[in-house]
């Protein structure tokens, strides 16, 4: 007797899910430095421990990290001007930024144009002595609009990780969500694994009293 379609479809679909959740991570305590640039805000991996990393191919493929952003005290929009990433790896990497408007939702498509924001890790090797930073926004250039947030908005930001490539993992924190791509399959590492990738984000204020969706509006038309 032949087996109904959508019993196949379903099978195939669990034993994907099955796979991508079946993931291994390290688990190798750190204490990740200091944030050592100025900034208005800094948000992710707020207490700097980690507990251990993932390792390409057996954590993930790409790593994303949605942020709930904070109510900016001057009014925003918040610019995200630096991410950082506490991980181990070499060669050229970039970071990756994702639509989504749903702060349960898994990413969506890319945001970022490839190679748009480039940067080699620090380190090769676990634990790294310091965050790599990269700079998403030259100070005096023309800004990206897709860096531009208000406050309650949500900014997804990633990396892919290549051979020899490792991510530190963290606890979970109010407004931050980590996932992992692995096999094709997103999968909420912060709901089914109660682990967060190191990932965090400078924001700079742009604003310089409360703001009216009229001011954003004149705000994004400086920066496109």
């Amino acid at each position: 007797m032949r087996g109904s379609p959508v019993w196949t479809i379903l099978i195939l679909t669990i034993a994907l899910v099955s796979s991508a959740s079946a993931r291994e991570w390290v688990a190798s305590p750190a204490t990740a430095p200091a944030w050592d640039i100025e900034i208005d805000q800094v948000c992710g991996c707020s207490n700097a421990e980690l507990l251990g990393y993932g390792a390409a191919g057996d954590w993930a493929d790409e790593i994303q990290v949605c942020f709930r952003l904070p109510e900016p005290a001057r009014g925003g929009p918040w610019l995200i001007e630096y991410v950082a990433f506490y991980m181990a790896g070499s060669g050229d990497h970039e970071v990756i930024l994702r639509y989504g408007d749903d702060f349960d939702g898994e990413p969506s498509e890319l945001l970022s144009a490839p190679g748009e924001y480039p940067f080699t890790p620090l380190q090769e090797t676990w634990p790294p002595t310091d965050w790599t930073y990269v700079n998403l926004h030259q100070g005096g250039a023309p800004c990206d609009e897709g860096l531009l947030r208000m406050g309650g908005e949500l900014a997804f930001v990633g990396i892919q990780l290549g051979a020899g490539d490792v991510i530190g993992l963290g606890a979970p924190e109010a407004d931050i969500r980590g996932w992992g791509l692995s096999t094709g399959v997103w999968v909420d590492d912060t709901a089914v694994n109660n682990l967060v990738p190191a990932v965090r984000l400078g924001l700079t204020d742009m604003g310089t009293s409360n703001a009216q969706e009229s001011t954003w509006g004149l705000i994004k038309d400086l920066f496109k």
